[in-house]
């Protein structure tokens, strides 16, 4: 039988005066006590911390990962009275659970390794902003997590299928064991796998999709990188895109709150625009440099500033440039688009090398739906001309 057990303290910890002289309302010291938070609508009121209940998964149909579970740190969703914790796997098939006020648990990450929780590192800074999870353990760098794309992608994670991937000739060709497959030809697919970078969260549109004895074998557009080179097919996963309101795929870059920059400069070169007829870059040299906008709005440092490319042009023989206005008119400039955490790219320059940089264009990868405009982890270029 439940006991309350009530009593008022008006004052505070007093533990200068003899207890024959305490006044009235003061203590003498608390154990398991609290003033600044409150369970109830007593905010202000001294009250029993409330204890741990045990974390075991109810009407989700699935469980923990296989292997030891142990809590490594909790917070509270004030705004949605409900319970975060991270859970340590000794298999390091860590996760992060919600739970609400009835109890009932959801899988806000299941099974990610990129987590990293360790024993020995609990996480007691983890606290929640605008929809917005924020935890340091002090072992990896502070992060951040989208509550609810982190939910939809592990929705969606749990009714895809793995894949072994290929790439057969300069093409991404993915080999699907499902009987019944879950895309079509033209789908635009998530490609992802920690072991072929070139693959992680690159956006492929499906160009045909042939059954081969028990097996799918789907072709995309996407070329893979001439770097990678291996004979054996890599396993992964493959998420139907949809818009950007979900994560696809999970990478320690993603989860870190300081965001990685652009880790190569654009490349820049001129080139001939004969429907201009106007060349005003004509005595100037130029920089060039990119930054990466995130779908949090948080903008990483600028990447590293270009070599100065040079007109291809000769000069007359007394030193002015060609007369010719069709002649080295605009510059290329490349740069790389990032992976889908990138929605914005911003594109500036500077004239010479000790100029103030000045911002060409804000290139946006996505429309306001979310559908694609600009492809993700490619080389595209950008025409400059200046005016």
């Amino acid at each position: 039988m439940k006991i309350d057990d009530v009593r008022l303290f008006t004052g505070g910890m007093n533990s200068d005066d003899d207890d024959r002289f305490l006044p009235e309302g003061d203590y003498r010291d608390a154990i398991n006590f609290r003033t600044g938070y409150s369970e109830a609508n007593n905010q202000g009121a001294g009250e029993n911390i409330m204890g741990n209940i045990s974390l075991i998964d109810l009407n989700l149909g699935f469980s923990l990962p296989y292997g030891e579970n142990h809590r490594v740190g909790s917070c509270k969703d004030e705004n949605n009275d409900a319970m975060f914790y991270c859970i340590y796997n000794s298999n390091n098939a860590h996760c992060i659970v919600r739970k609400d006020a009835n109890n009932l648990l959801e899988y806000i990450l299941y099974n990610e390794s990129v987590l990293n929780f360790s024993l020995s590192h609990l996480i007691n800074h983890m606290f929640i902003v605008d929809g917005v999870l924020y935890f340091n353990d002090d072992y990896n760098a502070p992060r951040q997590l989208d509550i609810e794309k982190a939910r939809l992608y592990t929705i969606n994670s749990f009714k895809n299928t793995f894949y072994a991937i290929a790439a057969a000739g300069n093409y991404i060709t993915l080999l699907s064991l499902d009987a019944a497959l879950k895309v079509k030809k033209n789908d635009i697919i998530v490609v992802v796998s920690n072991t072929a970078y070139w693959m992680h969260n690159g956006d492929c549109k499906i160009t045909s999709i042939t059954k081969v004895a028990n097996h799918w074998v789907i072709t995309t557009d996407r070329q893979h990188d001439a770097s990678f080179t291996t004979s054996e097919p890599v396993t992964g996963k493959v998420y139907l895109y949809s818009n950007t309101a979900q994560y696809y795929g999970l990478t320690a870059e993603l989860l870190d709150q300081l965001k990685m920059p652009p880790l190569y400069p654009p490349t820049a070169s001129y080139d001939d625009d004969i429907t201009n007829d106007i060349n005003i870059l004509d005595g100037y040299l130029f920089n060039f440099r990119y930054q990466f906008v995130k779908q949090d709005n948080s903008r990483p440092v600028w990447s590293p500033i270009s070599k100065t490319p040079y007109p291809t042009s000769t000069e007359r023989i007394n030193g002015y440039p060609n007369k010719d206005p069709h002649k080295d008119n605009r510059i290329a400039v490349w740069y790389r688009t990032g992976d889908l955490s990138v929605k914005r790219i911003n594109l500036a320059y500077r004239i010479g090398n000790e100029g103030d940089w000045r911002l060409i264009s804000r290139i946006e990868k996505f429309d306001i739906d979310g559908n694609i405009f600009l492809r993700s982890n490619i080389e595209a270029v950008f025409m400059f001309i200046m005016t």
